[in-house]
């Protein structure tokens, strides 16, 4: 059965709807990555999971569902993240947006923006991270993205996110914030 996404982020529908956008490395690459997704790849466990759903006529174009980790301020809640494969894909990551916003009323996280941001060195939309956690086209992929953000956003002290936060991290100073 062929499922549509609706409500598919509008940035990305724009994007999507160029004709460049089916180029064949991306659809080949991307192809081979959601065989092997749909193999069992991405995590589902009682304490958190991470569901994707490609759209059956534009399989460049996807929608994710994270729970929240156990012991987090996430736990129990489920969060949507639409993606979508840009032409130059895998020489550039996908492209993220984060949908759980309350219509850019909510931010959950300093990687979380209420515009639906996500802010990630993986995604080269944080710069701040080393070499190894930047996109890397002969190896990073859509499971390790969505992995990333299951579990360096979506843990149990989102504040030492903030860049600035992670040196007070066990002391007096960052037990009082």
């Amino acid at each position: 059965r062929i499922v549509s996404l609706r409500r598919y982020s509008q940035v990305f529908e724009q994007m999507a709807a160029r004709p460049e956008s089916h180029q064949k490395a991306k659809m080949r690459r991307l192809a081979k990555e959601v065989q092997l997704l749909s193999q069992g790849q991405l995590p589902v466990h009682a304490s958190s999971s991470v569901f994707l759903l490609q759209d059956g006529a534009r399989p460049d174009k996807m929608r994710a569902l994270i729970t929240g980790p156990a012991d987090t301020p996430y736990a129990g809640g489920c969060f949507l993240f639409d993606l979508y494969i840009p032409a130059e894909y895998p020489q550039v990551p996908p492209l993220v947006h984060f949908c759980t916003t309350g219509a850019g009323r909510v931010r959950f996280n300093p990687n979380l923006y209420a515009d639906g941001k996500v802010c990630l060195s993986l995604l080269g939309t944080w710069h701040g991270g080393s070499e190894v956690e930047k996109w890397r086209p002969n190896e990073s992929n859509i499971f390790q993205v969505l992995v990333s953000i299951q579990g360096m956003i979506f843990i149990d002290e989102p504040m030492y996110n903030e860049p600035g936060f992670d040196c007070i991290r066990g002391t007096p100073e960052g037990v009082k914030k």
